[in-house]
């Protein structure tokens, strides 16, 4: 009796599987990705920040039904509900078997705790594959942003495993309202000709920086001009990093006035360090790393125009909106974007590229609180990045450049499964990843290039924002520098990484400047003595800055490794 209801039962629910689902049964979860729980899934986690996970969405939904007869029809892929970790959890969860998923996009590029779980699957394959038919000799390891560092990141032991591909490069500075600017008439005209925009930094017409300040002098008028329109020229993130997103500009600068190969000397300490006033250069060893935080006139140019042209901190009036020190990412571009609406207007937010994606929500806000205008909805709005104008007396090399700075740099990876069927699936869906099929399918949902240099089509391009344009402009431009602070400080993981007195480079470590928004307090002077002028605050700051390391501990902290 017990046997044949039991029988019963199994019918029973079997009938009700068949009635609910019907012949191809199948299950919406996260999103919108349907699972056939005949198929095995192959699970990918993403990190939940600004570039979103309806990326993957699409991409992973379209792709199984790229595969659906593929590996006899064994596997489908999924995605795991988003969440915020960083490597270091999810290595700590790979190792103890706790996190479920297949493969990991990432923020980060730091490698080492991942690969020394030892259960990585070697993604070298991806790296050689050639799967586009436009370019059918060129392997993805060439479109790979960054690519030559990222190999001392991932490679293993052997030297030829390759455990991770690029994913998101979140190249930051300062982003401009161009509709704005040319309603108020800030952008610059060409001398000889008016009915041009003056040329911009790289001295030629037609391109990303026309009409943008290309010397400091323009800068300031423009500062002046929007301060005389009773606007505010920008909003900042302070309660986000070491100074509200100002120490990308810093970064970008250090590289501008000291030229690249100077700027990359700072992280290796091995190498020439270039100083402008005399026109010569510096040899720095690891043994004497101490002299680019000492002596380098790039950061102190840095933290100079940071103060000047940003915090408004050599004269009485303020540049930033007064809220700027306690906002997040999230609020500042509320702040940004809703200010239209709120008396006065906001000309400019120091950002990275992907904010216009994290925003969405806002812009949908905003068309809602205007009555449906869809003038402020998201891909109508002219966004643009606003280069640092050129530096007088900066490096040569320098010239006609524009310098951009990387916020963060992410990785992609996976875990090797003891089926090699399954492993081949993960490194085919990857491959699709880098492909161009699969970057252009990125870059159409998020609205920017990942870490990637790919030509898009024109009808792809249509398709993105103005803001999506220019980035894509900007990142295949060859007048445009890109430097990758988070990259470059794994030129010497020893002393940059490894070591927990490792160098901050703007972050001056002493008791009045540990709050998160401590650098930029510190160059504000909300923590030092009153009464200071702006000069003396700046200049009391980057003393501090060069009195934390000397020859002496210097030594004493980094003797096991230089």
């Amino acid at each position: 009796m017990k046997e044949k209801k039991i029988k019963t039962v199994a019918t029973l629910l079997l009938a009700l599987i068949v009635g609910v689902c019907g012949t191809g049964c199948a299950k919406t979860v996260d999103g919108g990705i349907e699972l056939d729980p005949t198929k095995e899934t192959i699970l990918v986690q993403v990190h939940g920040g600004g570039y979103g996970s309806d990326w993957a969405v699409k991409m992973l939904s379209e792709y199984n039904k790229m595969i659906a007869d593929k590996y006899d029809g064994r596997f489908q892929f999924g995605k795991k509900q988003d969440v915020i970790e960083v490597i270091d959890v999810i290595s700590k969860q790979i190792s103890s078997g706790v996190n479920g998923a297949d493969i990991f996009f990432t923020d980060e590029c730091n490698m080492t705790p991942a690969i020394q779980t030892g259960k990585l699957l070697d993604l070298a394959p991806v790296w050689d594959a050639t799967p586009d038919a436009a370019e059918p000799t060129r392997k993805l390891s060439e479109k790979f942003a960054f690519g030559d560092e990222l190999v001392e990141i991932v490679k293993g032991s052997k030297g030829t495993e390759r455990y991770a591909i690029p994913y998101t490069m979140g190249v930051s500075g300062i982003i401009y309202d161009h509709d704005l600017f040319e309603e108020m008439g800030w952008l610059i005209k060409d001398g000889a000709d008016s009915s041009k925009l003056s040329k911009g930094n790289d001295g030629k017409f037609g391109t990303y920086d026309d009409g943008l300040p290309s010397t400091l002098a323009e800068w300031r008028t423009l500062l002046d001009n929007i301060m005389k329109s009773q606007m505010i020229p920008y909003v900042l993130m302070g309660s986000v990093g070491t100074g509200g997103g100002s120490e990308h500009v810093e970064e970008l600068v250090w590289a501008q006035y000291e030229g690249i190969e100077s700027y990359k000397t700072s992280f290796s300490y091995n190498g020439k360090m270039y100083r402008p006033d005399t026109q010569d250069t510096v040899d720095i060893t690891p043994a004497t790393g101490y002299r680019v935080y000492a002596e380098s006139q790039g950061r102190d140019k840095g933290i100079d125009i940071v103060s000047e042209y940003i915090l408004g901190n050599r004269g009485s009036e303020t540049l930033y909106h007064d809220e700027s020190l306690t906002l997040t990412h999230t609020k500042q571009e509320e702040k940004f974007l809703y200010s239209h609406n709120e008396g006065k207007r906001i000309a400019m937010l120091l950002n990275g590229n992907w904010w216009e994606n994290e925003a969405r929500r806002v812009f949908e806000s905003d068309v809602k609180e205007n009555k449906g205008d869809t003038q402020w909805a998201f891909g109508n709005r002219d966004f643009r990045f606003l280069p640092v104008p050129q530096i007088e007396g900066q490096h040569p090399s320098s010239n006609n450049k524009s310098f951009f700075s990387v916020n963060s740099y992410g990785t992609t990876f996976a875990v090797r499964s003891n089926d090699e069927t399954k492993n081949q699936a993960i490194l085919d869906f990857l491959t699709y990843f880098a492909s161009d099929a699969g970057i252009t399918s990125f870059t159409q949902s998020v609205g920017v290039l990942p870490a990637y240099r790919v030509e898009l089509s024109d009808d792809v391009l249509k398709t993105l924002s103005p803001f999506g344009r220019n980035y894509y402009e900007i990142a295949m431009s060859d007048s445009a520098v890109i430097v990758n602070p988070m990259m470059e400080r794994y030129a010497n993981r020893a002393i940059n990484v490894f070591n927990a007195n490792a160098p901050k480079r703007f972050v001056y470590q002493s008791s009045e400047t540990k709050s998160a928004n401590s650098t930029m307090r510190a160059k504000l002077g909300k923590d030092n003595v009153p009464g200071e002028t702006g000069e003396e605050k700046v200049e009391n700051y980057k003393s501090g800055l060069k009195s934390v390391w000397n020859s002496e501990n210097w030594s004493q902290t980094f003797g096991g490794v230089i």
